[in-house]
């Protein structure tokens, strides 16, 4: 399909409100491309196409590729795949794309979300399956709000086999889902009903006076069982790492007394970009209020951590989040910081065994068979067991095998290699490691 063909199954008003542009009665939008206080990108129906009018914005006339092209800052091939799944209602992998898997009765604004919520509340607790995938990501359901849709035997037609979480609007009003995949064939995880509006878990309140954003609606759900965190700050999903939405900004400028905004993101390389492309954007946005970094253990993302620690680990990488700031140096480094990590991955394969205990919550082992990856704290209580998660990876299929060891179980290991099926040739490096 040409770009021609694929613009004409294409609404650049639904695309729009895809990116998470509102717009208004006159078909204006705040522009995402400059801090644009009053709408200034006016969308055009008839001719597909919007323009900033502000001469503060270079970003002037747009079709709906350039639209897309320059708001998630892809090539021109990514964002016509991106744009190709919509145009067939096909689901992308990446975390934040929306999957679109709702029969014609489905297709408008007049579903009843919250009607279908308290439905799905009700199918959670009756399904074993759903309550069990929720424990093991350490999701307390009893305290969050939390639904299932099964997948054979569903009551609604969209976000089939997923556990779902609620959007609210500014009022409280379940506007939208997000909806988690539990079935491992799923080769897409993420999923939104159409035209997704609202926030998750809610609304800042105009009091907040700290926010942390996580990457994901199941990141902040994980944060929201930790009294420590929710005692004293507020929390707010993002759509994935590019989905920093109109209506996330809009929300936080609301707020009247905001004097820290920290991004909590996965400790991966989209993370680590999101953090840098994010933190100047909201810094450019909110120049009083510090903008904090925190800073994940590599490979890791809030759930995962969870899973394998304490909940003193996010307290303590809460408190030593590092304060954003943006200049000419930042931009400069950060082609040195890409290079340091390439250097840190080409030393890692050119040591066959070697220890790596550059960060205390992520210790890794390289060995000619598996590498190897401890992750776990010591809780400042409870010292009569030291759990620690034991992640094993296979360096051709890049299969990864996850356990949890008491290391104060002579008899463990060899017990959970058994039961996971762990292959003879790893125990020997399992034994060497936690010696």
């Amino acid at each position: 399909m040409d770009i021609q063909a694929l613009k004409s199954k294409l609404d650049i008003f639904d695309i729009a409100k895809e990116l998470g542009l509102q717009l208004d009665k006159t078909d204006k939008a705040l522009c995402p491309f400059h801090n644009d206080k009053n709408p200034s990108l006016q969308f055009s129906k008839e001719k597909q196409i919007c323009t900033c009018f502000s001469s503060n914005c270079n970003a002037r006339t747009m079709d709906v590729v350039e639209l897309v092209k320059k708001y998630k800052s892809l090539e021109l091939p990514e964002t016509l795949n991106w744009l190709q799944e919509r145009a067939n209602a096909v689901p992308d992998g990446r975390q934040g794309v929306t999957k679109e898997n709702l029969s014609p009765q489905q297709t408008t604004d007049k579903t009843n979300y919250q009607n279908d919520f308290e439905q799905m509340k009700s199918s959670f607790v009756a399904s074993s399956t759903a309550r069990k995938y929720a424990e093991s990501r350490v999701l307390d359901w009893k305290k969050l709000q939390i639904g299932y849709n099964a997948f054979k035997s569903s009551r609604f037609d969209y976000l089939r086999g997923c556990i779902t979480f609620p959007l609210k609007n500014e009022k409280g009003d379940i506007v939208s889902l997000y909806g988690r995949s539990i079935r491992d064939n799923d080769k897409a995880k993420h999923y939104y009903t159409k035209n997704r509006s609202g926030l998750y878990p809610d609304y800042p309140s105009r009091a907040t006076k700290k926010i942390i954003l996580t990457e994901s609606v199941i990141d902040t759900a994980t944060l929201l069982n930790f009294k420590e965190i929710t005692e004293n700050y507020d929390l707010l999903s993002l759509y994935g790492t590019n989905g920093l939405t109109t209506e996330h900004i809009q929300a936080l400028q609301k707020t009247e007394e905001l004097s820290e905004l920290i991004l909590f993101f996965d400790g991966d390389q989209g993370g680590k970009e999101a953090n840098q492309k994010h933190g100047k954007y909201l810094k450019s946005l909110f120049s009083e209020t510090t903008i904090k970094i925190v800073q994940t253990p590599d490979g890791t993302d809030i759930n995962e951590l969870a899973q394998s620690h304490q909940s003193e680990i996010f307290t303590d990488l809460i408190n030593k989040a590092e304060s954003f700031f943006f200049s000419k140096e930042t931009e400069e480094n950060e082609s040195k910081q890409e290079q340091s990590i390439e250097n840190k991955k080409l030393e890692s394969t050119q040591n066959t065994y070697k220890l790596d205990a550059s960060h205390k919550y992520n210790l890794k082992y390289n060995t000619d068979t598996a590498r190897y990856e401890i992750k776990g704290g010591i809780a400042k209580n409870g010292l009569d067991r030291l759990v620690i998660s034991l992640h094993i990876i296979n360096p051709e299929t890049r299969k990864k095998s996850r356990v949890r060891l008491d290391l104060y179980e002579d008899k463990q290991v060899e017990r959970v290699c058994t039961l996971h099926a762990i292959p003879q040739q790893y125990r020997s490096n399992i034994g060497q490691l936690l010696k």
